[in-house]
């Protein structure tokens, strides 16, 4: 998908970014869902006739029906950006991009004005309509809206129009209901800037960044609070009966309890993840080629599967990476190594190990590892690869994000990913996040 960051804008394009912002300036939240309302909705009566016609100009040149989702979603962002660091004007956000779905109140227009109104229905399609969607999605689950009174008033008013008996019965369905990710996407800080930011300039990029270390600095200050509560109810004769405190993941208090001491305790009856990454890394500075290099990878990796499912490993997953390994690079098989080796083979591996759906023979070995081993496992393979090197996060974070869209309209069946991403969050936060770890250690 091209980039409309570096895309040039016409003349008439930054006269309408130019607007928006000196706009933005001086107006509430309220007069400018008013404003984005009338122009881009309605497509007509706008009190600034010539911005309206500079509009109509830029959807009716002969790139439209390619270059206007660039146009609009960069208006959008103009809005959001400003909203976002804003916190009492953060509501807003959400009623922007409910808005873009709302019709238009002349549904018979003139000919300028209905080709205005198909292109903005026709970005209401786009993936960058849906990075949308899913940050205000993400905005709504924030719990530092609930004290807006606009945003209390708009929860109100979505609850009362749903179509359902009771607020009860509401809540007794959805339990009943297979989890969708298109609800989850709140959970996960580190899918952020990939699934919520369409690149459209720096300040988007700074926002997304923002909201992906408030969100992660929470959930880290909510798992800390969490294990110590467990602590506490475990030892209740050391305590007095603690107030209760809600499980910030989606594991149960069991899976939670395995996964964090699995992440921080002891694994393969050998050390810590970082204990034996620590060892790889001392026998890689004493490896005479890249090829050795690559039979030391294959053991450090495979040691996790054949600890946990020996079968499984030698009958399927154990072949599979030894052949991956193999044809990494080989016309360097001989060469000494060197960082650039190492980086491009641990990319590789992570591009195979997290493949895209569409490659379908890599992809179904990730599901299958998962199902067959669990998430926590796979989750620690995969962590094995990052704590040798540091740039790995971003690349596998990438991957992620490619699934994650793929599967995101799959109402079932996806267990097997909100696990992997569960874990990952737990891993992510434990190994390269702030958490106070003496606490996590005394599960």
């Amino acid at each position: 998908m091209s980039s409309p960051y570096y895309r040039p804008s016409s003349y008439e394009e930054q006269q309408l970014y130019d607007h928006l912002i000196a706009c933005r300036k001086v107006e509430t939240p309220e007069a400018l869902l008013e404003r984005f309302h009338y122009l881009f909705v309605d497509g007509t009566n706008y009190s600034e006739p010539h911005i309206l016609e500079t509009l109509h100009k830029i959807a009716d040149s002969r790139a439209a029906d390619e270059e206007f989702k660039f146009v609009i979603n960069r208006c959008c962002r103009i809005l959001i950006n400003f909203w976002w660091f804003q916190p009492s004007y953060r509501w807003a956000i959400l009623d922007l991009v409910d808005l873009l779905q709302v019709s238009p109140q002349r549904m018979v227009a003139p000919g300028a004005t209905r080709r205005l109104q198909r292109l903005v229905r026709d970005f209401t399609t786009t993936e960058e309509y849906q990075a949308l969607q899913r940050l205000a999605q993400v905005i709504e689950q924030g719990e530092e809206l609930d004290e807006v009174e606009a945003f209390k008033v708009r929860r109100s008013q979505r609850a009362s129009s749903r179509d359902w008996a009771s607020e009860q019965t509401y809540r007794q369905t959805q339990e009943r209901q297979p989890r969708s990710l298109r609800t989850l996407i709140h959970r996960y800080p580190y899918l952020y800037p990939h699934c919520l930011s369409s690149n459209s300039s720096d300040s988007e990029f700074d926002a997304i960044r923002h909201l992906q270390g408030e969100r992660q600095q929470k959930f880290e200050c909510d798992l800390s609070r969490y294990v110590t509560y467990m602590v506490q109810q475990s030892d209740s004769n050391a305590h007095p009966r603690a107030i209760p405190i809600k499980n910030p993941t989606l594991l149960s208090d069991t899976q939670l309890r395995k996964t964090i001491k699995h992440f921080t305790g002891q694994v393969e009856r050998k050390g810590t993840y970082k204990d034996l990454a620590q060892r790889f890394l001392i026998y890689t500075s004493q490896v005479d080629s890249y090829r050795t290099f690559k039979e030391g990878l294959y053991h450090y990796l495979v040691s996790s599967i054949d600890t946990t499912k020996p079968d499984y490993g030698k009958h399927h997953f154990n072949q599979w990476l030894y052949t991956q390994l193999k044809n990494t690079l080989p016309q360097s098989d001989t060469q000494q190594l060197n960082p650039f080796l190492v980086t491009r083979t641990c990319h590789q591996l992570i591009e195979s190990l997290v493949a895209s759906p569409q490659n379908a023979s890599n992809h179904f070995v990730f599901v299958d590892l998962i199902n067959n081993v669990g998430a926590t496992v796979t989750t620690g393979l995969l962590l094995k690869l990052l704590l040798l090197y540091n740039n790995l996060k971003s690349s596998l974070e990438k991957r992620l994000a490619v699934l994650y869209k793929h599967y995101e309209p799959v109402m079932d069946g996806v267990e097997w990913l909100i696990a992997s991403l569960e874990n990952l969050q737990i891993a992510f936060s434990i190994h390269f996040g702030s958490m106070n770890l003496p606490c996590l250690t005394r599960l």
